[in-house]
């Protein structure tokens, strides 16, 4: 795959341009990095650096960048088609710092696929008399022209999906509303709030509390997604401006203009990087039992270098 982008990037630019910023997921630890660039060194790129997902949507809208004297707090919603991740970041003086995230790839853009799917295939059986939902190719070319429609509807009232011999040569077609596809994907929407709240509790921080909200991922197009997101921030502008499925390939692209020194950009400063824990450190107090706690000593996300000091006693005398 990277020999593959290589060759199509140095086509685009006529040159031999090999480097590169590469993003990961927030919680990939050292060795999926290590893996990660090991596979774009042997392709034939150079890494410049590699940085986290959220980082690099803020580093896109150029937060924290225009006013080294400003401070924020800033929410990447990163609605993707497998996962849901939700990231808080809090920046003083140009320096980014993760405060906690919350990961969950229960949620994704898939389950809203499905949902049109199951409704469709519903609509086919009412009006053919005819159940698909175990013809395998039946469904997978009904979950083509789903993922079609939910496209549509993020921004037209109505779509139309339509599927050349879906099923015995029967051409199926079939029209859904924004409204019907919300309705039908109500409890979903639910689901993609939850973590929202429960990300601000965790972090002790209020929805007002937070300045801008960044959408990432290609579902986080869907309008009643975006009108839900408001109403839980009170009505603060959404970050959009920039396509949800490229803003982290944008701030990577901004990152790797910095490293360059290319003054060319608005947002020329000098950076830094700061390593933090990709998972926490815990310590189980008394392994015998069952009931014995897990004390964490260093949290996730915590920058490093670092040093905690902890004192433990033992329950009885000369253990």
């Amino acid at each position: 795959m990277y020999k593959n982008i290589l060759k199509s990037v140095q086509a685009y630019h006529g040159s031999d341009a090999n480097q590169v910023v590469l993003t990961v997921p927030l919680h990939f630890g050292d060795k999926e990095k290590a893996d990660m660039r090991n596979a774009a060194e042997k392709a034939g790129f150079r890494v410049l650096r590699i940085i986290h997902e959220p980082s690099a949507a803020a580093l896109a809208y150029g937060i924290g960048q225009d006013d080294p004297s400003s401070s924020s707090i800033v929410l990447v919603y990163h609605l993707g088609g497998r996962s849901l991740q939700i990231t808080l970041i809090s920046v003083n003086s140009g320096i980014y710092r993760i405060m906690d995230s919350i990961y969950d790839d229960s949620i994704g853009g898939g389950k809203f696929d499905e949902v049109l799917v199951q409704h469709l295939a519903a609509e086919f059986k009412r009006m053919w008399k005819d159940d698909i939902k175990d013809n395998k190719r039946a469904m997978a070319k009904l979950r083509a022209g789903a993922e079609t429609c939910k496209h549509v509807l993020t921004s037209h009232g109505t779509a139309t999906c339509s599927v050349e011999s879906l099923h015995d040569g029967i051409d199926f077609q079939c029209n859904v509303s924004r409204a019907r596809f919300e309705s039908l994907s109500s409890q979903l929407f639910q689901n993609c709030l939850n973590p929202v709240q429960k990300l601000l509790e965790k972090c002790n921080v209020e929805a007002a509390d937070i300045d801008k909200v960044i959408l990432c991922g290609g579902s986080t197009r869907i309008p009643r997604l975006q009108s839900l997101l408001q109403d839980v921030f009170k009505g603060k502008e959404l970050l959009k401006r920039i396509s949800p499925e490229g803003v982290v390939a944008y701030g990577a692209a901004v990152q790797a203009s910095l490293l360059q020194g290319d003054e060319g950009t608005e947002l020329h400063r000098n950076t830094h990087q700061i390593n933090c824990t990709a998972r926490a450190i815990a310590v189980k107090v008394n392994e015998d039992s069952s009931s014995s706690p897990v004390i964490t000593v260093i949290p996730s996300l915590t920058p490093i270098p670092v040093k905690r000091i902890y004192k433990f006693t033992s329950s009885q005398d000369d253990q």
